[in-house]
């Protein structure tokens, strides 16, 4: 099996660009200030877990530093702190909408 024609397939060390399946996907798991302040009461972790992913989500540290800071064996835990965070946001982004659905409605009646 010959990977010539795959686009993703380098052989000269330059990087292609992500292919069709990514390119909507977004790159990373960035909030601003506010917003990590409007998800972190919903919030069922560590106080230290949460400032792993204040830092990684709202300052751009990376992980590995991160890891490093608070004495974690790997920069997968911050990740799952980031995604912990990252799905409560998700969450409450969505009951917004739900909430403003209902107020459009009561405002048409």
């Amino acid at each position: 099996m010959t990977f010539e024609k795959d686009p993703a397939c380098v052989t000269d060390g330059s990087r292609k660009p992500r292919g069709p399946d990514r390119a909507n996907r977004a790159k990373s798991r960035n909030l601003t200030a506010i917003q990590f302040e409007a998800v972190r009461p919903f919030l069922r972790i560590s106080d230290d877990r949460i400032e792993a992913a204040r830092l990684a989500m709202v300052e751009g540290q990376k992980l590995a530093d991160i890891a490093a800071q608070f004495n974690w064996k790997s920069r997968q835990a911050v990740s799952a702190a980031v995604g912990l965070v990252w799905d409560a946001y998700k969450k409450l982004q969505e009951s917004q909408k739900i909430l403003a659905g209902e107020a459009d409605a009561d405002v048409q009646r």
